[in-house]
């Protein structure tokens, strides 16, 4: 065998089929109960979850680090973890690492990168779906997205992205092949308890396009005027699911009357203590104490603000990526822009900070 070989990609299960009663808008019960001991435990620990202790040999991956910079860590005398910086302020691939066998420590370093760059790439994983369950649950509280129809039918806290995207008749259904490319967001703010992070794992990947972009809120709060922190000093928006679009296509008709809630505008994370701009367009109803002409104009002030090029890391996927992102402090968006007879399919978790 020649030395200059590569490595075989890394062998990814076949991502399961899902699937559905005739109506799309109708979602298929689980075709089986999943109960062993690994789920009885987790429903046993689900209101203990606490984060990770970071050993005191930790070194957190300096903010400061320059593009594509790479900080090694070892960690109890064993093999070196390597964090590569992917942006200057957002974004660090993982490297060495088997999300199957990290120890607490190991996981410690990992999730201090995460706080530090918002953004965490694992590349070239083997995972069954328990793998991956049991990964993301290390994270907190893996809870089901109220997109019922495209639940994984034997397990409900996974969804299944890109799957069944032509209809009967062959027509290609924009709702699940644009699936989040519709502009920039934070997942889960209509919820009363935002989503914590989204984790996503590539079971198959176009020849071209389907990256995913991501900002850092944190930039785009330090891009605000001082005029614009003072007037949001306090405010709360009124999120809803579909916000002003009413976009609530993924949802079955009986979950499509959604409560609002309300979130502070300027967020402070509460594992950093850094304050974000904890803004979604497509999610916000309005700006709460403001008419609606002044929601409005604010709203759309606001969104400006977004997108710093500084604050910003653009994804292309690779099959075994696992990529991990907080919701708290940053925005993100699929290009929707690959082959659509081409397969982009990943498994995707919602993690909550509390158990629902």
């Amino acid at each position: 065998m020649s030395s200059g070989a590569p490595a075989a990609p890394p062998r990814v299960p076949a991502p399961p089929a899902l699937h559905r009663s005739a109506s799309r808008r109708e979602c298929q019960p689980p075709s089986r109960e999943f109960v062993t001991a690994a789920a009885a435990e987790t429903c046993r620990a689900r209101d203990r979850w606490s984060p990770p202790r970071v050993i005191a040999s930790s070194r957190p991956v300096p903010l400061g680090a320059g593009r594509r910079a790479l900080v090694s860590i070892s960690v109890g005398g064993r093999p070196m973890i390597k964090v590569q910086r992917l942006g200057p302020q957002i974004g660090a691939e993982i490297q060495g690492v088997d999300v199957k066998a990290l120890d607490d420590a190991a996981f410690g370093e990992i999730y201090r990168a995460w706080l530090d760059a918002n953004v965490v790439v694992v590349p070239g994983q083997e995972l069954q779906i328990e793998d991956f369950l049991t990964y993301s649950r290390r994270f907190g509280f893996v809870s089901p997205h109220p997109s019922k129809m495209t639940r994984h039918p034997d397990y409900p806290e996974i969804t299944v992205l890109g799957v069944n995207k032509f209809g009967a008749d062959g027509a290609l259904d924009m709702a699940i092949y644009r699936r989040g490319a519709e502009g920039w967001h934070t997942d889960g703010a209509y919820d009363r308890d935002p989503f914590k992070a989204t984790q996503l794992y590539a079971l198959a990947v176009p020849s071209k396009g389907g990256d995913t972009l991501f900002s850092s809120m944190y930039a785009a709060y330090e891009a605000l005027p001082q005029r614009l922190k003072q007037r949001l000093d306090g405010r709360v928006g009124v999120f809803t699911y579909g916000g002003r679009r009413k976009a609530t296509a993924l949802l079955n008709q009986e979950d499509r009357d959604w409560t609002p809630v309300f979130h502070p505008i300027i967020r402070t994370h509460p594992e950093t203590g850094r304050k974000a701009l904890y803004f979604d367009p497509g999610k916000v109803l309005r700006i709460e104490g403001l008419d609606d002409q002044e929601s409005d104009a604010l709203i759309e002030e606001l969104t400006g603000y977004m997108i710093q090029p500084d604050g910003s890391y653009r994804h292309t996927w690779r099959k075994g990526d696992i990529v991990i992102w907080d919701n708290r402090c940053s925005y993100h968006k699929a290009a929707g822009d690959y082959p659509p007879e081409e397969d982009r399919i990943h498994w995707r978790v919602s993690i909550k900070e509390r158990a629902a």
